[in-house]
């Protein structure tokens, strides 16, 4: 894996910037699975498109698709910006 130095969460990726995936923080098992199965693996390029009214889930395009995450999932998720 590569240094978490200039990591963020993926929950503070601006609207319409990318990021690519390096890891997981503090996801508990389960949640990594799950991760993985909607294809968050170490090197995707995600895009911000923006949230739900109130904030709350996060919009984001992976793999050509569009998912929605809670805030607190996005948390867990380590990305560097490209």
């Amino acid at each position: 894996m590569q240094s978490v130095k200039d990591a963020i969460p993926l929950s503070e990726l601006e609207r319409d910037a990318s990021a690519s995936i390096i890891g997981f923080s503090e996801a508990g098992q389960e949640l990594s699975n799950r991760l993985l199965e909607l294809g968050f693996i170490h090197g995707s390029v995600i895009t911000a498109n923006g949230k739900a009214p109130f904030g709350n889930p996060l919009i984001f395009t992976i793999h050509g698709g569009r998912l929605a995450l809670r805030r607190e999932d996005a948390r867990n998720i380590l990305v560097r910006k490209i």
